[in-house]
């Protein structure tokens, strides 16, 4: 015989109990490691019985019905003969001391794989808990049920005259009479509504189909358009093996009594006949359908129900749980991961698994790799479903705040299915598998070292710089850290001047258009970041764009984070874009003023901008006038403007202190439509604030007279050496 292999007998019973007939028995065991039916602990050594017993009842009635008892009877060889066993019920015991057992020989082998699951049972028993009248709608054990408590059946009893739930509770013992039908002791006035055709003293308590809804005087309706309605969704699996049911004084008409069993998705699993019983009787139907959802019996004339066995495979699985942490010594202020694996090992798979990891004190939370099915408020890790074999892991990252020695804790909390070896949820004071902890020891800080100390510079640049109204350009923000300290902390601040309007970034989400601040965060020495942005140029103009480093966390060696642009530093630049109208008869005058050093009214390569200087233009024909201010690189523009002919004016009151020109002062330009005239230049130079002379001029005079002074001294000397007279 394999292990694990179910192996049915055939059983004789000698001196048995008499409230325990064996009628319709079977016997059934399995060999080799088998689950108590109590504790559900492996049992590696003994052998379980399972004896479905075919009938019940109470002792006074001559009926007893554990729906699955078990028998622990060691190790089974054939012809072996076994006496004075124990049996367990639920958490009652019952000696058998007068019960022989004998084994006569194996009847087949029904399977040889390894059990999956404990078998559940309950039976429908109107005796338990309830009463004549009652209409009871949900059952439960205790309440219309006995056997193994893992939810609540539905009953529905449909009668068209009737409102609502008409299914209720008939004493088929007419006021607990037990004589035979017929005996002239036998009263039937105490039957209820003086109905003698239902009493079935062997049935007690049956389900009847109410005739009028009248609790007081219970009475079966008699019709063939009434059915009951038994729902199993909220039992165990939801899915159950109906084994079988009883039915009572059944007289049916023109159409046969019959059970319909339904799956969940309401396909019809199998219909079975009821016989016609008559008056007084009872009988029980075998049933042996599984996977039923719901169960309808339609007796189409008299009769009640009793005593229906069900039960229900539960899944078994063996979740168990490790827990790393690396690594394992830190300082205060410093990160460590714990890792928590799960897996479960069958043999059948789990669903509903949580499991609970609450940090103590000292550890704080940081991140996890659980994809938001863990809580870090509550520590709850949501992981749903786990096929056998299968293992899944969350890494959890803190931050240790103390000094000490902190152990973590994981336990499984929850799982819908039964564990093997553990029960979820029920602490960590125990030797299950499915918990599981790690500790992390943490040290004090080291010495800080010198504070450290960043050169952070900015640059800034704009692609294209000259654009139509209404087009896009690209400006390119970069910072690097020269070091010789990493940088972190760093923020970047650009606003936009009015005129562009903002497009889009490639910064991601660390760039917030709304505020236009680029929170970089950390930059390694060497290291170099760049975002690009890019906005649409809404009017005519000249438009510069500043960006600023506006905060880090170390000390910058140049630079002074956030405090503006008015200075030398070299955490910030900007850059400049222009933009023209095309418009039908539009022209342009141009360009730029200049310090033109060497005097020879040509710009060169090492003579810089005049920006903040004003040029005034006429239009000769209108007077209209308009004024531009030179911008950073010494540029302005008159656009839009109609052909005609304008006077192009430099206003020296706008030139830096002591400057004046090398060029003329003004232009007359005539531009005819479409036309650019941008020549319009102006040079200056550093000129004597009293003389109005330029600088190098009056040098050079002072040189000549100095020259002129001593040739005049040398004559006067050699007139004295002639003995001349001075000359006066």
């Amino acid at each position: 015989m394999q292990i694990g292999g179910l192996v049915e007998f055939v059983l004789v019973t000698k001196s048995a109990p008499a409230k325990t007939p064996l009628t319709n028995s079977a016997l059934r065991f399995r060999s080799g490691k088998m689950l108590n039916a109590i504790g559900r602990r492996p049992i590696s050594t003994a052998v379980c019985l399972h004896l479905k017993w075919g009938n019940r009842g109470t002792a006074t009635r001559g009926r007893w019905a554990p729906p699955w008892d078990i028998w622990e009877l060691g190790k089974l060889e054939g012809n072996t003969l076994f006496t004075s066993h124990r049996a367990t019920h639920g958490h009652r015991f019952f000696s058998l001391a007068l019960a022989t057992l004998l084994v006569i020989g194996v009847v087949g082998v029904i399977g040889t794989s390894a059990a999956h699951a404990v078998e559940q049972s309950a039976t429908i028993d109107f005796e338990s808990g309830l009463s004549e009248g009652d209409t009871p709608e949900t059952l439960s054990v205790g309440h219309g049920m006995t056997g193994d408590d893992l939810g609540t059946v539905t009953l529905i009893g449909f009668n068209p005259d009737v409102p609502g739930n008409s299914a209720m509770i008939y004493d088929s013992t007419c006021g607990g009479q037990t004589v035979p039908p017929g005996d002239p002791a036998f009263d039937p006035a105490l039957c209820s509504d003086d109905d003698p055709d239902l009493y079935v003293p062997a049935a007690g308590n049956i389900a009847i189909i109410s005739e009028d809804g009248n609790a007081a005087v219970p009475d079966d309706a008699a019709r063939d358009d009434t059915t009951w309605t038994f729902d199993f969704t909220d039992w165990g699996t939801g899915a159950v093996t109906v084994d079988s049911f009883g039915v009572a004084d059944v007289d049916f008409g023109q159409t046969e009594a019959e059970a319909t069993f339904f799956d969940a998705a309401g396909a019809v699993l199998g219909v079975i006949s009821i016989p016609e019983i008559g008056d007084n009787a009872a009988a029980v139907v075998t049933a042996g359908i599984a996977d039923v959802a719901t169960m309808r019996i339609a007796l189409n004339g008299s009769g009640g129900i009793d005593l229906i066995s069900i039960s229900t495979d539960i899944p078994l699985i063996d979740l168990e749980l490790t827990k790393d942490v690396d690594p394992g010594e830190v300082q205060v202020g410093e990160e460590t991961t714990f890792t928590v694996s799960v897996i479960n090992q069958g043999p059948d798979a789990a669903t509903g698994v949580t499991v609970t990891d609450t940090l103590p004190a000292g550890l704080t939370y940081v991140s996890d790799t659980a994809g938001g099915a863990f809580d870090p408020t509550t520590g709850v890790w949501t992981i749903g479903d786990l096929a056998v074999g299968e293992s899944v892991s969350m890494a959890l990252t803190v931050t240790v705040d103390e000094v000490g020695t902190f152990t973590n804790i994981a336990e499984v909390t929850t799982a819908n299915e039964e564990d093997i070896d553990s029960t979820p949820g029920n602490g960590t004071d125990n030797d299950e598998d499915d918990w599981d902890d790690a500790t992390v020891v943490a040290t004090p800080e080291p010495p800080t070292s010198p504070d450290p100390i960043i050169d952070v510079e900015l640059t800034k640049d704009v692609d294209p710089s000259e654009v139509t109204v209404g087009e896009e350009t690209t400006f390119t923000v970069t910072v690097v850290n020269q070091g010789p300290d990493d940088a972190t902390g760093v923020v970047v601040t650009d606003t936009l001047p009015a005129g562009l309007t903002y497009v889009s970034n490639t910064a991601g989400g660390a760039f917030d258009p709304a505020t236009f601040i680029w929170t970089i965060g950390d930059v390694a020495v060497g290291e170099s970041v760049s975002m690009d942005f890019i906005v649409t140029v809404d009017d005519i103009g000249i438009f510069t764009n500043v960006a600023e480093v506006t905060a880090h966390n170390e000390e910058d060696i140049d630079s002074t984070p956030g405090n503006g642009t008015d200075n030398d530093e070299d955490d910030w630049d900007d850059a400049t874009v222009t933009a023209v109208a095309i418009v039908e008869a539009s022209s342009t005058i141009g360009d730029f003023v200049w310090f033109d050093d060497n005097k020879d009214q040509v710009q060169d390569p090492d003579e810089g901008p005049v920006p903040g200087v004003t040029v005034r233009l006429t239009n000769q024909a209108t007077n209209e006038v308009l004024t531009q201010v030179t911008n950073a690189d010494g540029k302005y523009l008159f656009s839009g403007l109609d052909a005609g002919t304008y006077l192009v004016e430099v206003l020296t009151s706008t030139f830096p202190d002591n400057h004046g020109l090398t060029t003329v002062g003004s232009y007359t330009v005539t531009v005819l439509d479409d036309e650019s005239f941008l020549d319009a230049d102006f040079g200056i130079v550093a000129i004597l604030p009293v003389t109005g002379m330029e600088v190098e001029s009056v040098a050079l005079i002072g040189l000549m007279l100095l020259g002129l002074g001593g040739l005049l001294l040398g004559l006067e000397q050699g007139r004295r050496r002639l003995g001349q007279a001075p000359a006066i």
